[in-house]
């Protein structure tokens, strides 16, 4: 049995069943298997500003995970090696789709800005695309990787350093923003490299972590850890995320830390700094967190029962609360934050939510208990999927949220399992009554350098008409045999 994972299980050497972690990293409970979500940080599917990357298991001994990435390729982030994009033409999608070549079984796969990383089995990291400031974690600068033929195959892991007690360090999970990258280490500590002009990289400068020509990035132990405000290296992380240029740590008893770009108060850390080097606590009234969703210019929580708030900018309505206020620049913000009204089931029981997504730019999503989906926030070419005019606010004014929110049609008897979002798309993974999986995505496909994001080339725009969603909505080609897939053999679509 390898160590509890990124994503608050054990699986076994096989990568194939596991058990939840208790708070020492032991299992507890019943053995589950891949297909059974947790509600916490699995992560098959990832999406930020442009592109999408996902995981399929191919068989049903769960033997080979495997990457596909659509959207936007400019610095090679799809890592299919050349930098076209993916998903603006009908001949990209289907048995087209080229995976992702990682040499390893994945286990998590996330998107930043123009870079995407992977934790292998065993807890390798692994990034590609855009390295100008030592993002993708290579010992000295390459270029671009994932745009040329042959560079996937030969990209090595990144160094992680050692442990205390002279193990090799391993990933438990990777979250990625706008040029910068941070990895929750096996030790339950935290290190970021690449872009630090805000903060971002919480090791007390902002200094890049690369390049200076003729000099070697640091690696390895060289790398800084994320550090408090005393200056002491952050311990016992749960979990990380990354905004576009800020970024958070969860410890074991649910406490959040957060560095980087503070200038709409998205930090929550009560202050007017317009960012921070060092990680401060986030203001919520000592409530436990159990997972954080950063934007650009937003941060929101889950909390107990299934409750989200959500601080930072609040102009086009993606913090939900029926107005254009910010939050987050004072102890008192924090303090009066209530909980988002997401509405209540017919017997009049309030929302739940599972999961959430904040969107790079503007707005939010809520994945609920029992698997539907509410959005809210600025309607950027139809992100929200509510068949509302592009442009349109929702959340930033009376009755527009509760009950006045409707839930995002993307089928008949369809739950969502995860949800991303882009700048202007978000992507479901969806499951049906007989359990096959497959992924939809709507808003809009791109323009110029960022096509391909929907992968739905024949449908440029998709979710500022009613008439788009639901049914209609088309299932994204994968090419694994059908638009939908069970949770081991491929599956014909029903």
């Amino acid at each position: 049995i390898t160590q509890c994972g990124y994503d608050n299980m054990i699986w076994d050497n096989q990568g194939g069943a596991g058990q939840w972690c208790n708070q020492d990293g032991g299992c507890q409970g019943d053995v589950l298997t891949w297909g059974e979500y947790p509600t916490a940080q699995v992560q098959r599917l990832s999406g930020k500003w442009h592109h999408n990357c996902m995981i399929h298991i191919s068989n049903a001994n769960q033997q080979t995970g495997v990457v596909r990435c659509w959207g936007r390729n400019t610095h090679g982030q799809l890592g299919i090696g050349n930098s076209q994009p993916v998903g603006d033409q009908e001949t990209d999608m289907g048995d087209a789709l080229s995976p992702v070549s990682l040499e390893g079984f994945v286990m998590s796969v996330t998107t930043g800005y123009l870079h995407s990383c992977a934790i292998l089995h065993g807890g390798q990291v692994k990034c590609w695309g855009h390295d100008a400031t030592g993002a993708l974690g290579q010992a000295s600068y390459i270029g671009n990787i994932g745009d040329t033929v042959g560079e996937m195959q030969d990209l090595d892991p990144i160094d992680l350093g050692n442990d205390s007690n002279g193990n090799e360090r391993s990933g438990l999970q990777v979250a990625a923003g706008s040029g910068f990258t941070c990895v929750l280490l096996s030790d339950r500590q935290v290190k970021c490299f690449g872009s630090n002009d805000k903060g971002q990289l919480g090791n007390g400068t902002t200094d890049n972590s690369g390049y200076i020509p003729g000099e070697n990035m640091p690696t390895g132990d060289g790398i800084p850890n994320v550090l408090d405000s005393n200056g002491d290296p952050l311990t016992h992380i749960h979990a990380i995320a990354a905004g576009e240029s800020h970024a958070c740590a969860i410890d074991q008893d649910g406490g959040a830390y957060c560095w980087g770009n503070n200038q709409s108060g998205q930090l929550g850390v009560g202050l007017e700094d317009t960012y921070l080097t060092k990680a401060e606590k986030v203001q919520l009234t000592d409530q436990h967190i159990y997972q954080l969703y950063l934007a650009k210019g937003h941060s929101c929580a889950l909390l107990p029962g299934g409750q989200v708030k959500c601080w930072g900018f609040g102009a086009d309505g993606a913090l939900g609360y029926g107005s254009t206020t910010g939050f987050g620049l004072s102890v008192e913000d924090m303090m009066i934050l209530p909980p988002l009204d997401l509405g209540a089931n017919e017997d009049g029981v309030p929302h739940s939510a599972e999961r959430l997504i904040t969107g790079p730019e503007r707005h939010t999503c809520a994945v609920l208990v029992g698997g539907s989906l509410k959005c809210w926030g600025l309607n950027a070419g139809g992100v929200l999927g509510l068949g509302l005019p592009a442009g349109q606010k929702i959340g930033d004014g009376n009755d527009e949220m509760g009950d006045w929110l409707l839930t995002v049609d993307l089928g008949t008897d369809l739950q969502v399992l995860e949800v991303t979002g882009g700048e202007k798309h978000n992507c479901a993974l969806l499951e049906d009554a007989s359990t096959n999986l497959g992924i939809k995505c709507w808003g809009y496909n791109g323009s110029d350098d960022k096509k391909g994001a929907t992968g739905q080339p024949a449908n440029w725009t998709l979710g500022t008409s009613p008439a788009h969603m639901g049914d209609n909505l088309p299932w994204v080609d994968l090419g694994i045999s059908s638009a939908k897939w069970n949770n081991g053999d491929a599956a014909s679509a029903p």
